[in-house]
Formats: C-alpha cells, structure tokens, sequence
C-alpha cells in the first residue's frame, strides 16, 4: 500500500513539474511551485527528485528516447525499400511513428525541443536539424543511388529540415484532436518528403 502511495505521489509530482516547465522552462521553473501544485512540501519533493535537473530529466529522457529509435528505425528500413515509389513509402513511413509521438508525447516533445535551456537537451532541436539535413542530403542520395540536380547550394536540405521540424512543432503545440494530427501528419510529410523527390533525378 505504501509503495503505490509512492507510485501515485511520485506521478502527481511528475505531472505538475511537467505542467511548471511547460509554462515556465527549466531554468525559470521553481520546484517550489511543484511541490504545491504536487500538494506536497519542497522537502519532501526532494525524497522523490533530489534536483530540478534529475526531475526534468525523469519526464524527458523517454521522449528522447523515442524520437533517437524512431530515427534509427526509419533509416534502416528505408534501406530495405524498393526504388520504385520510394518517396512516397517513406511518405506513408514516417507519418505513423510521428503521429503516435505527437499523439501519445506532445507536450514531452516540445518541453525538450523548447523548454529545455540549462539541461542537457538544450541544443537537441539543433541536433536533430543536423540528423535531418544530414539524412535528406546522404542517406537519400545513398538509397537513390543517382546525382541531384544542379543545385548552386545544398543549404536548401537545411532550410527543409528546419521546416520539417517547425511543422512538427506547430502541429504539437495547436493539437486538436488524434484525427487532427492524423490528417496534419499525414499532410507534412506528404508535401515534405513528396517536395524532396524533385531534388533527384
């Protein structure tokens, strides 16, 4: 009986630190205010989380998680698809893990990609921007096996990562409903992967 008491107090702290750092971010978060919103003293938040960091971290090394499987398990099954109408499988592909991310860890996925100053994950959205300029303009070009076209610049895959990205996030943060995302999902990686077809011959 304890032990679930503990469980359940624990997940009550987790929900309203979760709620203060959305608001708020890490750095201007106060553990003050989740012990209260907790309906707990700041002494005994500490039993529980003996810092703010080691708090923002137990509610966002699992989105982290996700979102590095999610990338590693798209680029291996990318290789084992076909050249014939690859865009548009790698189109129907991703939309599924992403709209289960934003379904199931929206507000996760935008406290570690806007939230997360002073923490480990503070540069993470500048990272993932990387992986993804680094996937449209390798992995790709690997799975094509052909030249892109005659572009004076590739910084172009960097501005489409970069809005890929923004899309995701706007998508989480205006959430309506799951059949919103769905359609919304759905929708951007169609325009984005379809778009990166042109690039290549």
């Amino acid at each position: 009986m304890v032990q679930i008491l503990k469980k359940e107090r624990k997940e009550r702290i987790k929900h309203a630190a979760l709620s203060e750092f959305m608001l708020k971010g890490f750095l201007n978060a106060s553990m003050r205010k989740i012990a209260q919103n907790a309906q707990i003293s700041t002494s005994n938040l500490y039993n529980y989380f003996n810092s703010k960091e080691k708090l923002f971290y137990s509610i966002t090394d699992g989105v982290y998680d996700i979102i590095n499987n999610l990338i590693r398990d798209l680029m291996r099954t990318e290789k084992e698809i076909g050249r014939e109408y690859f865009f548009e499988q790698v189109s129907n592909l991703i939309a599924q893990p992403i709209r289960d991310l934003i379904k199931n860890h929206r507000e996760e996925f935008l406290l570690i990609m806007e939230g997360s100053q002073g923490t480990k994950y503070e540069n993470f959205q500048e990272e993932l921007v990387v992986v993804i300029e680094k996937h449209f303009t390798e992995h790709l070009h690997a799975i094509e096996n052909t030249e892109t076209k005659d572009l004076a610049d590739t910084f172009i895959f960097h501005i489409l990562a970069r809005n890929l990205l923004e899309g995701l996030l706007e998508i989480s943060r205006h959430y309506i409903n799951d059949k919103w995302v769905d359609y919304n999902v759905q929708a951007l990686m169609k325009y984005h992967v379809l778009g990166m077809s042109q690039f290549f011959q």
